[in-house]
């Protein structure tokens, strides 16, 4: 069981990795990552997955190929992005059940040559003279686990490619990394202490100062910046990072700071092809009462008036009192394990049949 770089396929624009176990092989299209990434000598990003998978049973090794089979027959025979997205998430979470996080981690510790840098200390230590806090900080045990969803991000590598390659035209350009971390959304690793390490760092590390108005022209929140980064993070740098520790200046964490500080600059308008500049308004008398205030400078155009959306809002801001006035029967801690599992829900892309439930369910609460 192996994962392999197609050579000749490399002086092409098509560039493919191969799964090949027992002298089968399913090929994947990865042109949507830099051909470097495939080729370069000082990190093999296959390597390190090849060898995990030597160390499982020969059994194991046959279920994962088989889940990689059924991938990339769906893959190949579902056309519809939201159709391809749905039918994609169970079968990689069958996948990524083969390859629980704990036990890459102890093989990273037992048998492999990756080196975890010393820079990491063992535990955080609260310094008023050190910069940073524990958030912007990662430890020896916060590595290891990074460096072992690394590798299980590896799996994804092939996966990701062709998905990328199939949906790019449905999805658009700013947002196919949104959309191919939807895949993960059923998988342990979502809800893993790598994950909401790493969640946490690249929010933390998110210049708040920066302005983020292109990104909100095409359509990324405010609130989903930082998600939207996160995804950034893990489909264009996580999974082909370096991670066997045999450059004592560079590491997965500095990889990650670069690219998050780099994406937040100001530079950063390039990405969606265009500058977006605040506008500005300039009075000769800054106190003079008579003066335009700066909102008063744009004309708004809303789907939804201010006024309904802070009626919606006040009525459906309590939970509780919603599951009251619906007279449901519904004990507090069933309620907040549901609001719990939604705000995990929050990558998931809602359709029109969930929108219209909401709508018949909250028709009671929200007047007319």
């Amino acid at each position: 069981m192996q994962l392999l770089v197609n050579v000749p396929s490399m002086a092409t624009n098509t560039p493919e990795l191969i799964v090949e176990h027992k002298g089968l092989k399913l090929v994947f299209n990865v042109s949507n990552f830099d051909k470097r990434v495939f080729t370069s000598i000082d990190n093999d990003v296959t390597k390190h997955i090849n060898q995990y998978w030597v160390s499982l049973a020969p059994a194991t090794q046959d279920s994962i190929f088989e889940c990689f089979n059924t991938i990339r027959n769906t893959l190949e025979n579902v056309f519809e992005t939201t159709a391809l997205t749905k039918t994609l998430i169970p079968q990689i979470k069958d996948l990524f059940d083969y390859h629980p996080l704990t036990d890459i981690e102890h093989w990273i510790y037992w048998k492999s040559d990756i080196i975890i840098p010393t820079k990491f200390e063992e535990a955080y230590v609260v310094d008023d003279m050190r910069p940073g806090n524990r958030d912007k900080t990662y430890t020896r045990p916060d590595y290891s686990q990074l460096v072992a969803l690394a590798i299980q991000l590896r799996l994804m590598i092939p996966i990701w490619g062709e998905f990328i390659y199939k949906t790019k035209g449905d999805t658009g350009t700013n947002f196919k990394e949104y959309h191919s971390f939807q895949l993960l959304s059923a998988t342990d690793t979502m809800e893993s202490p790598a994950m909401e390490k790493l969640r946490t760092y690249v929010d933390v590390n998110i210049q708040k100062d920066k302005s983020i108005d292109v990104h909100i022209l095409n359509g990324i929140g405010s609130e989903d910046y930082s998600m939207w980064m996160l995804s950034l993070v893990i489909v264009r740098r996580l999974c082909i990072g370096d991670i066997t520790g045999s450059n004592p200046i560079t590491n997965l964490v500095t990889f990650i700071f670069n690219y998050v500080s780099q994406k937040v600059a100001g530079t950063q308008n390039a990405a969606f092809g265009k500058m977006v500049k605040p506008k500005v308004f300039e009075s000769v008398n800054q106190s003079d009462d008579h003066n335009a205030s700066r909102t008063e400078g744009y004309k708004i155009k809303q789907e939804i008036p201010t006024g309904d959306i802070s009626i919606i809002e006040y009525y459906l801001n309590n939970p509780y009192k919603v599951r009251d006035h619906l007279f449901i029967d519904i004990p507090n801690d069933l309620l907040q394990l549901c609001l719990v599992n939604a705000y995990k829900l929050q990558l998931q892309q809602l359709q029109k049949p969930q929108i219209v439930i909401a709508q018949w369910t909250l028709a009671k609460v929200v007047p007319p």
